[in-house]
């Protein structure tokens, strides 16, 4: 309903009563594969970076992101979100959320902030639950993972103006296979194969010079993981090494002791933006700040096992995930649909292999398109001009001679 109204809303028939302006240019019309499947102009709004351009602190925070600034993993499906969330996941600091319909959160037009100033849809406040979740974790990041949610960045920053996006991105012609095995029964080049894969990294390519985006190939962070998990770990502010976890705690605990206005800043620029009245009702929707989280005994931060540095560490996946693919049917994934099978069949086990690649240690990317992409596959990518540009820009290939 809200993705409805929201819709009206920007058509301009009822200005001036409409959300202030308009999509940005370029957004393409169809884009990931959560409801609704349509753009919508709330998603990618032209005035996504008013909040930001208004708030002197969120301006000095493009470059210097918080310790506590929220997380999206965002990119065409099977582009690599899964793997790195779940490396996210293992950072001492950073709470994943991972319990959604395959592990997945996609953001709605009330999420984070109303659709407009008196349309009768209140916020859901996520960003204040994920907090919460957050606290109780330990954690001062909390992150979220939805390829759909590269459709939403404009939203996402206008929202949260000092979130971190991390955009996965992954060779178009592996995607084509992969989606491909995923829906047999789709047009190979249209809205859920290779025109997903065409349309959600045009939509994320339109933020790319904003500062608090971070494009990352996926072959890249499985072939050289060492390099560019504390590349990762620096955009979104969260220590890197066991020394600068150390160093993070130690000046969080000190400013809390000597009664530091970080915090206090924090929250005047929070309350300005959210239209809070009352500071104390901030305090208690806002548990995580890093001096509270990282204050007091830390009994889990003793207990580290620091055997390894942090990086290898969350490349490590616990002993307890090892039984994670016991349920997870491989015929289903790779297109061999049994008698009978449904769509609820193939998300029941699109949602067991997501479980099942949470258990897996990283390993590099082995192509897949030499192997299962036939001739006629090839020649429809080839057709695609978009998708070959896409390929050309990202650095997989530079013609279509391959």
């Amino acid at each position: 309903m809200e993705n409805t109204v929201s819709q009206i809303l920007t058509l301009g028939v009822l200005e001036p009563y409409a959300m202030p302006g308009k999509e940005i240019p370029g957004v393409p019309g169809h884009c990931g594969n959560a409801n609704p499947l349509h753009t919508l102009t709330w998603m990618n709004p032209r005035d996504f970076n008013s909040t930001t351009l208004a708030s002197k602190y969120y301006l000095n925070r493009l470059h210097d992101p918080k310790l506590d600034a929220p997380a999206f993993v965002v990119g065409c499906g099977h582009s690599g979100t899964t793997e790195l969330i779940t490396l996210l996941d293992r950072h001492p600091l950073i709470y994943a959320y991972l319990h959604g319909s395959g592990m997945e959160h996609a953001v709605q037009p009330n999420s984070f902030i109303s659709p407009s100033n008196w349309i009768p849809v209140r916020s859901q406040r996520e960003d204040l639950w994920f907090a919460k979740l957050a606290a109780k974790n330990h954690a001062t990041h909390w992150a979220i993972k939805a390829p759909s949610n590269v459709c939403r960045i404009g939203y996402i920053l206008k929202s949260l103006p000092d979130a971190r996006i991390i955009m996965m991105v992954r060779d178009g012609r592996d995607s084509m296979v992969s989606l491909r095995e995923r829906y047999p029964r789709k047009d190979p080049t249209g809205s859920f194969v290779l025109g997903r894969w065409v349309h959600d990294n045009t939509a994320g390519l339109l933020y790319e010079n904003d500062p608090r985006m971070l494009i990352v190939r996926l072959e890249d962070l499985t072939s050289k993981p060492d390099y560019w998990l504390p590349v990762i770990l620096h955009h979104l502010g969260a220590p890197a090494t066991w020394e600068e976890l150390d160093t993070a705690i130690s000046r969080y605990q000190h400013s809390e002791k000597h009664g530091s206005n970080d915090g206090a800043n924090t929250r005047r620029g929070l309350r300005r933006r959210r239209g809070y009245t009352s500071l104390n009702r901030l305090n208690e929707d806002l548990p995580n700040e890093p001096s509270k989280v990282l204050s007091g005994p830390l009994h889990w931060y003793h207990s580290l096992n620091r055997s390894r540095s942090l990086v290898d560490t969350m490349l490590v996946p616990p002993p307890s995930h090892h039984e994670a693919c016991a349920k997870y049917s491989p015929t289903v994934a790779s297109g061999e649909l049994p008698d009978g099978a449904d769509d609820h069949t193939l998300r029941l086990s699109h949602t067991d292999l997501r479980k099942c690649q949470v258990s897996q240690a990283l390993h590099p990317i082995i192509p897949k398109w030499p192997l299962y992409m036939t001739p006629e596959e090839k020649e429809l990518f080839k057709s695609e001009h978009q998708a070959v540009r896409l390929m050309a820009y990202f650095g997989y290939t530079s013609n279509s001679s391959w």
